[in-house]
C-alpha cells in the first residue's frame, strides 16, 4: 500500500508540538483509484461513516518513536474500497495520511482492517 503524509498532516504534527494541533482519531475509507498526493485534503471518494481509530505509541528504534493507528471497517452493503485516510475528526478535520491499495470489493458484513505506522526518525 502506498501511503503519504499530507502537507496538512505535517502542519498538524507541528501544531501538536506547540499544543494547538488536533489528535489523530479517525480512519475513513474511499473508492477512488487516483494516486494520493501530498496536497490532498480529502479522500477522492469517501465512503462514510469514518470509524474511530486506536492510536498507540510503539518503539522502533528508541522508546515511543512510532505512532500506530489501527482501525477496522465493517461493510454495511456491497462496496468497493481502494483508498484510506487518517483524520483528526469524524467529519471534516485534517487528512493526515492518505493511502491507496488494490481495489477490494466487500460484501455486507465483510471487514477490512488496516494499521498505519508513523516512525519519527
Amino acid at each position: 500500500m502506498a501511503v503519504l503524509l499530507t502537507d496538512s498532516g505535517r502542519a498538524n504534527f507541528a501544531a501538536l508540538a506547540i499544543g494547538s494541533g488536533a489528535a489523530i482519531s479517525y480512519v475513513g475509507w474511499g473508492s477512488s483509484t487516483t494516486a494520493p498526493a501530498r496536497t490532498d485534503t480529502t479522500l477522492g471518494t469517501e465512503i462514510t461513516p469514518r470509524v474511530s481509530a486506536t492510536v498507540t505509541a510503539a518503539t522502533t528504534s528508541v522508546s515511543n518513536d512510532t505512532i500506530q493507528v489501527a482501525a477496522t471497517m465493517t461493510a454495511a452493503g456491497s462496496i468497493t474500497v481502494a483508498e484510506v485516510g487518517v483524520f483528526t475528526a469524524s467529519s471534516g478535520g485534517v487528512l493526515v495520511l492518505h493511502g491507496s491499495f488494490s481495489t477490494r470489493t466487500l460484501q455486507s458484513g465483510d471487514t477490512l482492517s488496516l494499521t498505519f505506522t508513523i516512525q519519527f526518525p
